[in-house]
């Protein structure tokens, strides 16, 4: 298709199809059921070689850069600098919304099968490189930032065993306490 045309009017094309590729990318991670963007499913889940999380501060110093990236799906405004006051099902949320991001990157990702199919080889190979290489930063950010939500829902979740632990009626109560009975001199 491109093969024989210019190498502006291929670059001019390739823009466009890369925009509309974008855009049915979007829509796709947009409309995609919940089930599919589950974070305990393939290719979203918690990998072992990832060292949760340490992978990608170490190699990528993702720490000091993921809340800085724009989130597509990003209607609930995170703060990760915040993060710590949200309640489980908003970190839930969260935690969807960065497998949806996932999703886009990596749909867009996708791109350099067509790039390579529909341009010259070396063209082709330069413009999905270039794509690819353009959401990798953000695949890196959304898994970096899953873990962060991940570790705060597990927080919350063993807060909330905790309180429900001592809410009942196993609790001890403050019958059973009685430590006025004992001084420092019943332990010497």
């Amino acid at each position: 298709m491109l093969k024989s045309s210019t190498l502006g009017m291929a670059l001019i094309i390739n823009i466009l199809i890369i925009c509309l590729w974008v855009f049915f990318s979007f829509v796709i991670a947009s409309l995609v059921s919940t089930k599919r963007v589950d974070y305990r499913k393939f290719p979203y889940r918690v990998y072992n070689w990832e060292k949760r999380g340490r992978f990608y501060s170490d190699n990528f110093d993702a720490g000091a850069w993921y809340g800085v990236l724009p989130i597509k799906f990003n209607r609930d405004n995170i703060d990760y600098k915040t993060i710590e006051g949200a309640d489980i099902p908003k970190l839930k949320r969260f935690i969807t919304l960065t497998c949806r991001s996932e999703l886009f990157n990596i749909l867009n990702c996708m791109f350099f099968f067509l790039a390579v199919i529909i341009n010259i080889p070396y063209l082709g190979f330069i413009i999905g490189s270039l794509v690819i290489i353009a959401n990798i930063p953000f695949i890196i950010a959304n898994r970096f930032a899953r873990f962060i939500l991940l570790n705060e829902l597990v927080r919350k979740r063993s807060a909330q065993e905790i309180e429900r632990y001592i809410a009942s009626n196993n609790a001890p109560k403050d019958d059973d306490n009685k430590t006025d009975d004992y001084t420092f001199s019943n332990f010497e």
